[in-house]
């Protein structure tokens, strides 16, 4: 906790079952106890580190539903209560949205700190992240090829 938040920590297996329900079910069963007793291999590795690891739940589950690929970085996932990922990866850049109207917006970027004026897209992938329903003050991660594309700095002080 150097600034002061913790830090989260994420584990993810990606597991192909070639079985039926009741293997997935002992599978699933063995996943939890495996998840729970890895405190115990911790505080056997690394008892100082134990001390400051707090593990605030343990969750291990066979999800029932069709397999559609690898998962994606871990460092792209967005968790619940936070537009802000753990860390912006060498793919994403984050901004926070300071106008917004149905053609641009402008935003300021958390990285480099300038204030850049950027279309509203209304097609492709890029149609759930930029929309004119995106308010002051949200906090955008966005594609930094496109950013780095269709983005243009503007003089900041108009929007101070």
């Amino acid at each position: 906790m150097s600034n002061g938040k913790p830090m989260r920590a994420v584990i993810c297996y990606d597991i192909d079952i070639d079985g039926g329900l009741s293997d997935a079910a002992k599978f699933e069963a063995l996943l939890k106890e495996f998840s729970i007793e890895f405190k115990g291999y911790l505080k056997n590795k690394d008892p100082e580190l134990a001390k400051i690891v707090n593990f605030s739940q343990e969750q291990a589950e066979v999800p029932m539903q069709e397999r559609r690929g690898a998962t994606g970085s871990l460092g792209d996932i967005v968790f619940r209560g936070s537009r802000v990922t753990s860390g912006v990866s060498k793919h994403g850049i984050e901004v926070r949205v300071i106008t917004n109207d149905e053609k641009k917006m402008i935003v300021k970027s958390l990285g480099d700190g300038g204030t850049y004026s950027y279309p509203v897209m209304r097609t492709g992938s890029h149609r759930t992240k930029l929309q004119t329903g995106n308010r002051a003050g949200e906090t955008l991660k966005l594609n930094r090829a496109l950013f780095e594309k269709f983005a243009k700095p503007v003089d900041p002080a108009p929007y101070e």
